[in-house]
């Protein structure tokens, strides 16, 4: 196979990214301009034609432009998604993982023991923390391209886990539940990053009380699902009480976001946030491994699965009708 054959079908896999009529008008077009910038001998796309290629192949599919009118509010939520879902993903993980640190330096069992352990643990949870914060803190830093690879390395590493997993606990869809709500957060994360103007207009949208309100929402999450776990897990009366706890204070913080934000912001960001909140709460108050212990492993599986994908189909839902009404307008 000559170079030239392999990198052209290096750019066709790429423009599967691309809507299929968008490839029909524009496809061979695309492809000349880009096997002719392309390097002499070279096999495979550089980095930066691989992030345009795949920014751009999501950008046509989910904002879709007539006559030059795209969905500004949409882009806008997006823009405040960068940057609201890193941060209570970060707050999250932060405070449950202090909340397990002080129970393994009071855990009498323990003893000086506990210090060994959290070394062994401090680097995954470095980098766990460097993955959540690292795409919107380049994104703001002007490294966009950046922010993108890194942030869809991370939703192809999680899901790649979230796989392996899978195939170990066959008969346990619950095990790999936690894997499933980072490897939704770090796609969407990616799609925010690629559609929308970037972590710097969702901060100058988000207003001081609806930063508190979720924030602290989430902390007070992280410490009921973490101390109901240390406390009385393993048992159904456990899970579904940190399952209703869980609830209640995202049902408190929706309303409060919806208060704090101007429309239609509040509302949208709430959909967007509740894709990967779902499988989040689902792993955290264990109701899942309840279900799937209780030898109904299907029907756990669509607890976990079904509603976050309704709820991307809604979304993509709204955001196509609401593209429509604006290319509708008159202009």
């Amino acid at each position: 196979m000559t170079s030239a054959t392999a990198l052209e079908r290096w750019y066709r896999r790429l423009l599967a990214w691309y809507p299929a009529e968008h490839r029909r008008v524009y496809g061979e077009e695309m492809m000349g301009v880009l096997l002719a910038s392309a390097k002499e001998d070279r096999r495979h796309p550089g980095i930066a034609d691989v992030i345009d290629l795949i920014r751009g192949g999501l950008r046509a599919r989910l904002r879709p432009a007539s006559d030059g009118r795209l969905d500004v509010g949409w882009r806008d939520t997006f823009a405040v998604f960068s940057i609201v879902a890193p941060t209570l993903a970060g707050v999250y993980y932060v405070v449950n993982g202090a909340v397990s640190v002080v129970n393994l330096i009071a855990h009498s069992d323990l003893g000086g023991a506990a210090w060994p352990i959290i070394r062994v643990l401090a680097l995954p949870a470095l980098l766990t923390i460097l993955a959540i914060a690292g795409p919107p803190l380049l994104a703001l830093r002007g490294l966009r391209r950046t922010a993108i690879m890194a942030a869809l390395a991370s939703t192809a590493l999680v899901a790649l886990l979230a796989i392996r997993s899978a195939t170990i606990f066959v008969a346990d869809p619950y095990a790999d539940s936690g894997l499933v709500w980072y490897a939704i957060f770090f796609l969407l994360e990616t799609i925010a990053l690629a559609i929308s103007p970037g972590p710097r207009r969702g901060t100058a949208i988000m207003t001081g009380r609806a930063w508190i309100i979720l924030a602290g929402a989430t902390g007070l999450a992280a410490i009921a699902a973490r101390a109901t776990d240390i406390l009385v897990g393993g048992n159904p009366a456990a899970a579904l009480i940190a399952t209703i706890t869980l609830a209640a204070i995202a049902a408190a913080a929706a309303i409060g976001l919806l208060m704090a934000l101007a429309p239609p912001f509040g509302s949208r960001l709430l959909l967007l946030l509740a894709i990967p909140g779902y499988p989040a709460v689902i792993a955290s108050s264990g109701i899942g491994a309840i279900v799937t212990f209780g030898s109904a492993a299907r029907y756990s599986l669509a607890l976990i699965y079904l509603p976050p994908i309704a709820l991307a189909g809604l979304v993509a839902i709204l955001a196509r009708r609401s593209a429509r009404r604006g290319r509708a307008a008159p202009g």
